[in-house]
């Protein structure tokens, strides 16, 4: 039985390489197909797993946008008609949905985030599977059926955030100074159809403060090249400024960071998950399980520029050894079962 997996951004691969790896393990063959944006690719070489290249990124310029969606779900039906699938499974790839429409082939989507624009999921997804931790009068108000949806335990970052070794070698070797305090600074997504200008603007305020500080080492994990680009123009050389050559295993990173700020939202979740403090500077609508995060303490809020002078900075105590890999086996196995009920049904 063959299931097809859809990715088109850099944090989906993280989230589906345990779940292709789990419906393997239980004899069901998986094929991946993968659009060109950012660390996509990269971090699917990174981690191994082959994937068929299909389209890429268009920018910001809706009609762009729309054109090379409908460009990219043709490609995609050419490649999925006669290979019999039994279900689609995506975080949220929206081209894959009309060529599962047009094939039959029923959709599973993963979704953590309530405000993305999530129309053709609700239409058309057999099941959407979302953390438990999201309210259900909120989905209920943002127009999800809730026969559509099924709940998970945990989170999605539980998955995979806890398969990995401590390795501090591999980051020095990338010039990283574990001796000061490490930040890992992750730029709002600019090119996300969510994305809110005070992002920008409270990132180069964030940017800005660290960089006075010469005892911090700011770790910049830009999304794409040319936002790294972007910012190294700005900015210029800078002494306690780095921005990595190569793809680094976040979980890792994160371990040894003394501090995590971020403009979206997957990695502020995986240093939240790992127990290492967490700003964020999202300036978009809030979704459920950053609130949740929040009110567990493990997630602070940065609104204005004026809270950036109240960032702690501060090395952290050693650690000891994270917690075993399998620590999100029950969100797995919930996610698993629910698509292969899908695809047996």
């Amino acid at each position: 039985m063959h299931i097809w997996v859809d990715i088109d951004n850099a944090p989906q691969v993280l989230v589906l390489n345990p779940i292709m790896k789990e419906l393997e393990r239980r004899g069901f063959a998986v094929q991946l197909t993968a659009r060109d944006f950012g660390q996509t690719f990269p971090l699917l070489l990174l981690h191994g797993l082959l994937f068929r290249p299909v389209g890429r990124h268009a920018g910001r310029n809706l009609l762009r946008k729309g054109a090379e969606l409908l460009s990219r779900s043709f490609h995609l039906w050419r490649i999925a008609r006669g290979q019999n699938f039994r279900v689609v499974v995506s975080c949220g790839a929206r081209a894959s949905v009309l060529p599962a429409r047009m094939l039959g082939v029923p959709l599973v989507v993963l979704l953590d985030y309530e405000h993305v624009f999530a129309y053709p999921f609700r239409k058309w997804a057999r099941l959407i599977l979302t953390p438990e931790v999201m309210p259900d009068e909120d989905l209920r108000r943002l127009g999800f059926d809730m026969r559509q949806v099924r709940k998970f335990p945990g989170l999605k970052e539980e998955l995979y955030v806890f398969d990995f070794q401590p390795d501090r070698a591999s980051l020095e070797a990338s010039g990283i100074d574990l001796s000061k305090t490490l930040v890992a600074l992750r730029p709002p997504a600019t090119m996300a159809h969510y994305h809110s200008p005070k992002s920008e603007e409270l990132f180069w305020a964030v940017l800005q403060y660290l960089l006075r500080h010469p005892d911090v080492q700011t770790l910049v994990l830009p999304r794409t090249e040319s936002q790294g680009a972007w910012i190294t123009e700005k900015v210029g050389p800078r002494g306690n400024l780095l921005i990595p050559e190569n793809v680094l295993n976040g979980s890792n990173l994160l371990w040894h960071a003394d501090l995590m700020i971020g403009g979206g939202g997957t990695m502020n979740r995986e240093a939240a998950c790992l127990g290492v403090p967490a700003y964020s500077f999202f300036g978009g609508h809030l979704g459920a399980v950053d609130r949740y995060l929040i009110q567990q303490g493990k997630l602070s809020l940065l609104r204005s520029t004026s809270q950036v002078e109240e960032i702690c900075l501060r090395k952290r105590p050693p650690r000891g050894a994270p917690p075993p890999p399998d620590a999100g086996h029950r969100a797995l196995n919930c996610i698993v079962d629910s698509v292969l009920e899908v695809a047996l049904n």
